[in-house]
Parts: C-alpha cells; sequence; structure tokens
C-alpha cells in the first residue's frame, strides 16, 4: 500500500479508511453516514456486519434510522 500511497500522494491511513468505507457501502440500504457509523464502530468490513448481523438487527428492532 506505500507504493500506492506514494504514486498517488494519499495517507495510507486515508487509503485504508476509504476502502473500509467502501467495503461496507456495497451493503445494501447501506448509505455514506451509516457506513462511517459502522467503520467508526469497528464494523470495517463486510464479513464483520454479516458475522454479527448487525444491520438486519437494526431493521428488525427498529433502532436504526437509516432505513
Amino acid at each position: 500500500m506505500e507504493e500506492l500511497s506514494s504514486k498517488i500522494g494519499i495517507n495510507s491511513k486515508k487509503i485504508l479508511e476509504l476502502t473500509k468505507l467502501t467495503d461496507v457501502s456495497r451493503i445494501k440500504l447501506v448509505d455514506a453516514n451509516f457506513a462511517r457509523v459502522l467503520v467508526d464502530s469497528s464494523y470495517n468490513t463486510v464479513k464483520k456486519v454479516a458475522k454479527d448481523n448487525i444491520c438486519a438487527h437494526n431493521v428488525r428492532s427498529g433502532t436504526s434510522s437509516y432505513f
């Protein structure tokens, strides 16, 4: 990732953050704001979200304002 970082002039930490946001944004009904909430809550991959079924829980319980 350091090579990519130096080629495009973006900090490698920022590239990793964008990669994580992009990954969770692939989940149906996850918009940019909810992607940020997920990543900031350590649900930074689709695999982690699926493992805990976090999105389905929020829909069923009605606790998410994102859906």
